[in-house]
């Protein structure tokens, strides 16, 4: 189960035995998707649905969601979802902003003026969720999480004026790492893995 389309363009191709169902809430990520999987069509469903209630009568061994929680108003809900669908002993990966040093939530909304949306006054939720939280959203529920950080050795430039990652390198314990800004915002993606 997931959204966009190319995520699982790629994991259909690792393994040709397995079925895929894809979930947006716009019929214009849906119909993408169906054009990036047109090729393997017979092995994908698609559905426009609301990750508030999804409503899907089976149970999957692995579900994914990418760069779909932190922008939720109430992503505690879209999570016990996606736990729901789950089969007992599958898998949960999620791709979001996670504070993994911290006990701190960040909850920020985005006017990027730069997109047509922005100039429309309309706002996006650029959330960065602590352990500590995602540990009290998930407790009795799953048998066990992690957070994967995401580092990169890789730089991204951006020259924009609006939303989108760049890198900075930063000296750190004598060592070069980098961090990922986006709109002035530091960018802690990581990718939670639950299992059920």
């Amino acid at each position: 189960m997931g959204g966009g389309g190319s995520l699982s363009y790629w994991l259909s191709k690792k393994n040709a035995l397995s079925n895929f169902t894809l979930v947006d809430y716009l019929e214009d990520a849906i119909s993408i998707s169906k054009e990036i999987n047109r090729e393997n069509s017979d092995r994908f469903s698609f559905y426009v649905g609301n990750i508030y209630d999804l409503k899907i009568d089976k149970k999957f061994d692995f579900v994914f969601c990418w760069q779909a929680l932190m922008c939720l108003d109430r992503a505690e809900k879209a999570l016990n979802e996606l736990i729901d669908i789950t089969k007992d002993g599958g898998f949960i990966y999620i791709s979001s902003l996670f504070n993994v040093d911290f006990d701190v939530d960040i909850y920020s909304r985005c006017l990027d003026h730069t997109t047509p949306a922005g100039r429309e006054n309309v706002y996006c939720n650029y959330n960065t969720y602590s352990l500590k939280t995602i540990s009290n959203w998930l407790e009795n529920k799953v048998s066990h999480f992690k957070v994967h950080k995401f580092d990169t050795n890789v730089d991204f430039d951006y020259k924009g004026r609006g939303l989108g990652t760049f890198c900075e390198k930063i000296l750190k314990n004598k060592s070069v790492q980098r961090i990922q800004i986006s709109g002035g915002m530091l960018m802690n993606w990581g990718i939670l893995e639950i299992q059920k």
